[in-house]
């Protein structure tokens, strides 16, 4: 149980931006670099070496939403102790270490364009996957375009000229409205702009 909680509360002291993603290479990403310092909890039985134990308990953050460095951390690199004092807590056989890592986090923001492959086809909205990992819905789409039953009984959206079909497998570009937290993650609300 100790070592299930361990990964699962560190304590952040500071989120610093590490680098500025030039928009001319990435424009409007929703990835950011961060180095984060913070007070991690680490299971007595890496007491012999506090860096490993710092990297397992950092692998269990990988792709859950962390509101204390603002977004999904996809890796991590750099990891570093700080300092030499460390606290222990007899009760739950935890060390305390002060480190610091850099981390990619995916972190979207309101307004940002994204594109997104259509996962699931409903009568009021689509479901999509951003970079095959990232979960997000659009319900607007029912308002732009018309919903359609094909002989099999798959449903699309288009815009009755067959100018635009969205369905199962097809690339969206969608703008985030609001991102909303969800148990491991977060789900993006999205209304649609077009097909790609």
């Amino acid at each position: 149980m100790a070592e299930q909680e361990a990964g699962e509360s560190m304590i952040l002291e500071e989120v610093v931006p590490k680098m500025v993603i030039n928009t001319e290479d990435l424009p409007e990403s929703p990835f950011k670099l961060v180095n984060a310092s913070f007070v991690i909890p680490v299971v007595a039985r890496f007491a012999d070496c506090l860096l490993d134990g710092v990297i397992e308990s950092l692998s269990r953050m990988i792709f859950r939403h962390s509101k204390e460095i603002g977004g999904v951390p996809i890796s991590f690199d750099n990891v570093q102790l700080d300092g030499e004092k460390h606290r222990l807590s007899d009760a739950l056989s935890t060390i305390f270490v002060r480190a610091s890592a850099d981390f990619l986090i995916f972190a979207p923001h309101e307004g940002d364009t994204l594109i997104g492959s259509v996962t699931l086809v409903s009568s009021l909205h689509v479901a999509f996957l951003i970079h095959d990992s990232f979960h997000g819905v659009c319900t607007n789409i029912a308002e732009c375009l018309k919903v359609t039953k094909d002989a099999e009984g798959q449903l699309s959206f288009n815009d009755g000229e067959g100018d635009v079909n969205v369905q199962v497998g097809s690339l969206i570009k969608v703008r985030v409205q609001y991102v909303e937290r969800v148990k491991h993650g977060v789900q993006l609300n999205c209304s649609f702009i077009g097909v790609v």
